[in-house]
């Protein structure tokens, strides 16, 4: 069990284990050039206590911290891209949302999901300027005459 989720009232332990604690519950960015942020922090701690099948909703993040949607979002990708910290997302599962990947086999599909989106995304501008750039010149051209 995370020692975030130990059962042990904290006023029990010694200042020594509080500390200690405190240390072992903290999310640390995997990049050692960077340090998370206090609302970082707050968003991966969210996110660090589910599971692929039990995913914790943009929305529930949202409510604990007062951010907007867009910045959770925006943070997480962060979380991501910047510190290497392994959170995976699913949005076509019945419970879509955030979680910690804590296996090579969560690991490859929460990959493997964004490469897909990564092709879907230039076969999507492929389309958008074969279909569209006749059209965009002639405006061009029309603008500049």
């Amino acid at each position: 069990m995370p020692p975030d989720q130990l059962d042990i009232p904290i006023n029990v332990l010694s200042r020594c284990d509080q500390e200690a604690l405190v240390r072992l519950a903290k999310v640390h960015s995997r990049n050692p050039n960077l340090e998370l942020s206090e609302m970082e922090q707050r968003v991966a701690a969210a996110i660090r206590r589910r599971r692929g099948d039990d995913p914790v909703a943009a929305a529930e993040i949202v409510a604990v911290t007062g951010l907007t949607d867009r910045a959770v979002r925006n943070i997480v990708r962060d979380l991501v891209i910047e510190h290497g910290l392994p959170i995976g997302s699913c949005c076509a599962c019945d419970k879509p949302g955030f979680f910690w990947i804590s296996d090579p086999a969560e690991l490859k599909r929460a990959a493997d999901r964004h490469v897909s989106f990564g092709i879907v995304n230039i076969v999507r501008g492929r389309r958008l300027y074969k279909y569209n750039k006749d059209e965009l010149i002639g405006q061009l051209e029309a603008a500049l005459e």
